[in-house]
């Protein structure tokens, strides 16, 4: 992934449902590969583990993409998230032949439907990322009903400061800091571990559930080549991004910390950049999702 940003909306896939339309301007390139989906059983159910089967298929519609970059240590990442933001999921497929990943015992924790954002490089190729959907038995289509979060998370244990530039708008790249504390005693954190060839991970996503922004530290790079290295990071850690409209996006950063994985929600707000319209005018309003 380097330290590139993706902000890509791949809208509907053969065999998927589709999600309510985010309205207004796509600022997202297209995937011009495609994805097939497949799960076993057919029908799934929310909290029993089923098998998900992925093929990306080339441009030309028949020819299975059989060639990847490991990028952070994967051939492939796997975001999922449930429709109105609520529930989160980073996985890796394990790839098998002839384009197809299978993810043995995946687990949808809630009924309802889900977005997935498949996320790849083909070999000496442009990085690439396909949305598509899940839906459990019986699903409805939620709405992200998102606010601003408060500044500080706590997430097992530990304590995640975000602190927002102030005059955060879209169109412009910005750094957002985290600060990493033992929610104890207070103490700075400071021996964060290497996560997938990074010292964290941002994924960020709109209120749509449309756009997709998955970035690496700041003056990073994909550091697989050195898995063996003992490395750490904190208790400060920094990622660009740059947002491409404005309204309420909600992000997930993830860190490693003796062993465990750590993940901690926020919601900012993103001003909208000079002339663009808001999303109330747009007639999309803040709680609209995917």
């Amino acid at each position: 992934m380097n330290r590139r940003l993706i902000i890509i909306a791949l809208l509907l896939m053969i065999g998927l449902l589709p999600l309510a339309a985010h309205e207004g301007e796509d600022h997202s390139p297209k995937s011009e590969y495609f994805l097939k989906v497949a799960t076993e059983p057919g029908t799934i159910i929310a909290g029993e583990p089923f098998d998900l089967t992925l093929q990306i298929i080339e441009p030309d519609g028949e020819t299975p993409l059989t060639s990847y970059d490991i990028v952070h240590e994967k051939p492939l990442h796997l975001i999922i998230v449930k429709d109105d933001l609520t529930q989160f999921l980073h996985e890796h497929p394990t790839y098998r032949t002839e384009g197809r990943f299978l993810l043995n015992d995946l687990v949808l924790p809630e009924s309802g439907t889900y977005v997935m954002y498949v996320d790849f490089t083909p070999t000496g190729g442009e990085q690439q990322v396909i949305r598509a959907l899940l839906s459990t038995a019986e699903a409805t289509t939620q709405k992200a009903a998102l606010a601003v979060s408060a500044a500080d998370v706590e997430v097992g244990g530990l304590n995640f400061h975000i602190h927002v530039p102030e005059g955060l708008a879209a169109g412009s790249p910005y750094e957002l800091d985290f600060h990493v504390t033992d929610a104890a005693t207070g103490a700075d954190v400071a021996d964060l571990e290497t996560y997938l060839g990074a010292g964290g991970h941002l994924v960020i996503i709109d209120a749509f559930a449309q756009g997709y922004i998955h970035t690496h530290p700041s003056g990073e790079h994909d550091m697989a080549g050195m898995s063996q290295m003992a490395m750490s990071y904190g208790p400060e850690i920094s990622f660009e991004a740059t947002f491409p409209e404005g309204g309420l996006y909600k992000l997930w950063l993830q860190v490693r910390h003796q062993g465990e994985i750590y993940t901690a929600p926020f919601v900012i707000e993103v001003a909208a950049q000079s002339g663009e319209a808001t999303p109330e005018a747009s007639g999309h309003g803040h709680g609209h999702g995917g």
